[in-house]
């Protein structure tokens, strides 16, 4: 009985140890004068995207992070805006860099989104 609680105890163990999440690390520059770089957390057992983490460096600078409560980010540049979206149904991470007039800064010229990640 005692070896049977044992074997089945390790059992769990290792099962437990299988939900733990993996990160994914990314490198992409985005446009000429950005580059983001960080990773994204995905659940091993289910493949699902669980967050997102990350650094922009470039014409726009800051961190970010993304997961079940926040999926979208929006960084602010002197001429330009950064839109990063982590989006779970199609596990993807995205990332768009516009260009903006100083004023109003309302104005500006999307770019193209670029995938920074996918499953």
């Amino acid at each position: 009985m005692r070896a049977r609680r044992a074997a089945v105890g390790a059992l769990a163990c290792l099962l437990a140890g299988a939900t733990h999440a993996g990160e994914i690390s990314y490198n992409v520059k985005i446009d000429e004068g950005e580059q983001l770089t960080g990773t994204v957390e995905q659940d091993d057992s289910s493949g699902a995207v669980i967050s997102a983490k990350g650094t922009a460096s470039g014409t726009v600078n800051g961190d970010f992070a993304l997961d079940g409560g926040k999926s979208n980010a929006v960084m602010l540049g002197a001429a330009a805006k950064l839109d990063i979206v982590l989006d779970r149904a199609s596990q993807q991470l995205r990332a768009r860099l516009d260009r903006c007039s100083p004023r109003p800064a309302d104005t500006c010229i999307g770019g193209d989104w670029v995938t920074l990640w996918e499953q």
